[in-house]
């Protein structure tokens, strides 16, 4: 639904109908803007941080608030690091996982294969193995 409005050159029902401006769309950058112009011009309507600014490398929802964002249930530690980079070097190893680890035992498979091959076309036997 608001994926049409969008298309058309609508926002969301909800910003649309929203008398006080409460809630706001658009671009990021317009958005912090208005945030900041907020913040700095009513210092005292408003606590000196954007929510969702730096959290975890910044977040897709903006938040001001009258009272400290801890108040109010948000979580303040989460730090300013993006989830995505603690992921990061898992992500790398797993196609060399996906793909290295059955190339190697293909490969294993192939060796083995080809001596027990060769040792049949030979008529080789392992010495340590028990010949009957």
């Amino acid at each position: 639904m608001c994926y049409e409005r969008l298309q058309e050159g609508k926002k969301p029902a909800c910003v649309e109908a929203c008398p006080t401006d409460t809630l706001m769309f658009g671009p990021k950058r317009e958005l912090m803007e208005i945030a900041r112009h907020r913040v700095y011009s009513h210092p005292d309507k408003y606590v000196h941080q954007i929510y969702g600014e730096n959290e975890v490398g910044g977040t897709g929802w903006l938040y001001l608030s009258a009272v400290p964002f801890n108040q109010i249930g948000f979580r303040t530690d989460l730090g300013t690091t993006p989830y995505p980079e603690y992921t990061k070097q898992f992500l790398v190893s797993v196609p060399l996982i996906l793909f290295g680890v059955p190339a190697l035992l293909l490969g294993l498979n192939e060796l083995t294969e080809r001596k027990n091959q060769l040792r049949d076309n030979h008529g080789w036997t392992n010495p340590g193995a028990d010949n009957e």
